[in-house]
Order: C-alpha cells, then structure tokens, then sequence
C-alpha cells in the first residue's frame, strides 16, 4: 500500500482538483492512503470534510485530515510533513506540494520504484503558471535531468524537491524525519532531507518518468531554475549555515561547484 500526503497552507489549495486526479490513479484504489495535513484547518474543516466525505463515497481507498499543529518558531512545511507520515499506515510515501494534479500512472510508477527495492524518489514535475485546475499544456517543464552529472544517489538527494518526493517511513525513522528546526535558505529543507537520507545510506531513485501537474501561483518559488546547488550541500554537509550565507553563495555563481 501506499500513502499520499498533500501538506498545505495556501488559501486555494486545489484540493477538489487533485481529488478528482486520484479518482484517475492507474493503481488500484484499495492500496491508496490520502492524508491531507492543513494550516488552515479551523478556517475551512467544514468545507474540507464534506468535499472528501463526497469523494470517498466511490472511492475505496482511506483518507485522514489533519490539523497542522507547528508550534511557533518551528519550520511549518517540515512540521506538517512530519505529522502526515507519522499518521500513514504504510511504509511508502508520496509527498506533494498543493495546487498539484496527479498524472494517471503517477502513483503505480512510485509503486512499482517501492517494489523494485528503491528507499527514496525524487519524482518530477510540469508547472503551469495559470489560476485554471486542470491537465493542460506545461509552459515549464522540470530540468533536473539535464543538468550534467544528472543520475540515481548523490545527485538525486541534492535535488531532492517537495513538490514530488517519495520515500520510505523507514528511512525517514532513520533521519529523525524532516528538519523542524531548519536553518537553512527558505524552501531547502526538501532537499536537506535528500542529503540526509542519501548519506544515511538510502538508494534513492532520479525519476524524470514520473511526474505531476503543478499548478503555480505568485507564491511559489521556481527552485527548479536552480541549475547548482550551494557549496555546503554539494559537499554534503548535514549542517546548515545561516541563510546570509546561502544567499550570498546563490549569487555566486562562481563558488559553486561539482
């Protein structure tokens, strides 16, 4: 079986449209586990719940919503990550950003990576930068795998992004999950984990094959244009510097390295 965690915040968080891309899942439905983990929970519980209650009604997998609960002064996307996996019953999980649409196949492509024995995949993703919930034509698509040194392991925990990652609850025991306390530039901790897992000894598969449809708004930062990483992640520190530092080795193309 496996599990897939939605975390969000977002005062739109397409949660219908995604719904309705889970109802399309190749995989057999039985073996699915949705957990919604939201910020915004007292604000719109009512709303939520009738909305799933609609759609499990024909659909025979298991579904949980949950409150986000982060205490104030931890990192909330780690947070509500941690809450989702704690909650999954099943040791492989899918975790996605919001305003995400899950192509058909999706979910029995990271199945069938979970099968073959991977611990951790960094799955892909098409964007479309419009306020319409629906499949349509990416105006940008995910370039991870064309840049040089591309590959399965070390490249693929470095660039391991949140928007679509799956990995086991075993491994992410091993981690001490994700990095609620995370210092580091805002919107790396995804890929702190990556580092993390891969130096614990996950095996970690790069998967341009499999994908979702996210769909982004004015608040999402394009990370995936970041065709190199800071210095400290390259060499595989676990340690975060502060993000000054991180910044300054942003603009600096020059210290940058593989």
């Amino acid at each position: 079986m496996i599990t897939l965690i939605l975390s969000t915040a977002r005062p739109e968080a397409g949660l219908k449209t995604l719904l309705n891309s889970l109802k399309k899942q190749t995989l057999e439905h039985s073996l699915i586990e949705f957990i919604l983990v939201d910020k915004a929970y007292d604000q719109r519980k009512t709303n939520y719940l009738e909305i799933m209650k609609q759609f499990n009604s024909d659909f025979s997998g298991t579904m949980k919503y949950i409150k986000d609960t982060t205490p104030k002064g931890y990192v909330s996307i780690s947070s509500a990550r941690n809450l989702g996996v704690e909650a999954a019953t099943n040791n492989w999980i899918v975790s996605i950003d919001d305003r995400t649409i899950l192509y058909p196949d999706t979910l029995e492509k990271h199945h069938s990576y979970f099968e073959k024995g991977f611990d951790a995949i960094a799955g892909f993703s098409d964007f479309h930068h419009k306020d319409e919930f629906q499949i349509s034509e990416p105006d940008k698509t995910d370039e991870r795998y064309d840049v040089p040194g591309a590959g399965h392991g070390r490249f693929a925990g470095q660039h391991f992004y949140g928007y679509h990652m799956a990995f086991t609850k075993k491994v992410w025991q091993k981690v001490g999950g994700f990095d609620e306390t995370f210092d580091g530039t805002y919107g790396w901790e995804d890929i702190d984990f990556g580092i993390r897992i891969y130096n614990a000894g996950a095996v970690i598969r790069l998967a341009p094959e499999c994908k979702v449809l996210q769909v982004r708004d004015s608040a999402h930062h394009n990370t995936f244009d970041d065709r190199k990483v800071p210095s400290t992640v390259d060499s595989g520190h676990i340690r975060w510097l502060n993000d000054k530092r991180h910044r300054l080795t942003l603009m600096n193309r020059g210290r940058m390295k593989w």
